[in-house]
């Protein structure tokens, strides 16, 4: 049986919270000054249906950053923040697929470009796994967002 690789991740939000500005584009930022941010608890691999479940108006965005912290590193700097409608796109693109997923009939063959996920960064190494004692991956994500994308990657292929 194959295991899914191992995502180590680690990440903050800030202690304050965070606000929907009102002039485009609408972007996500924090309250508190830049470096003062808090440890979030572990991931615990079910984050994606948080996000894409309650990211569906901006109360839902809001309440998902104000508990596990910005989605990328854009949303650390307090004059940056993450892009509403990008973040946005991201959950209800998740909500989509796995509405389609559900149904494994409703892809056919080939479901084509218009199911596409978001392009994500991490880093990725082959490495021992004692308790296998065999070789498995190991991702790191650059951010919480490549995270949750990980997590739905791990649930879609995980059906099989």
């Amino acid at each position: 049986m194959t295991r899914l690789p191992t995502i180590d991740f680690t990440w903050a939000r800030d202690p304050r919270g965070y606000r929907l500005t009102k002039t485009a584009p609408r972007r996500l930022v924090r309250n508190g000054p830049n470096r003062t941010e808090v440890l979030c608890p572990p991931l615990t691999g079910e984050e994606f249906r948080i996000f894409a479940a309650n990211a569906t108006n901006d109360a839902g965005l809001l309440a998902f950053v104000n508990q596990y912290g910005p989605l990328s590193w854009m949303g650390f700097d307090a004059k940056m923040g993450d892009v509403v409608d990008h973040v946005m796109w991201d959950a209800r693109t998740m909500r989509d697929l796995l509405a389609v997923s559900a149904d494994e009939h409703s892809l056919g063959p080939d479901p084509g470009p218009a199911y596409v996920g978001s392009f994500i960064s991490v880093d990725a190494a082959v490495v021992w796994d004692p308790a296998s004692k065999s070789l498995r991956w190991h991702f790191r994500p650059n951010s919480l967002l490549d995270a949750l994308w990980l997590q739905f990657g791990q649930a879609v292929h995980g059906k099989r």
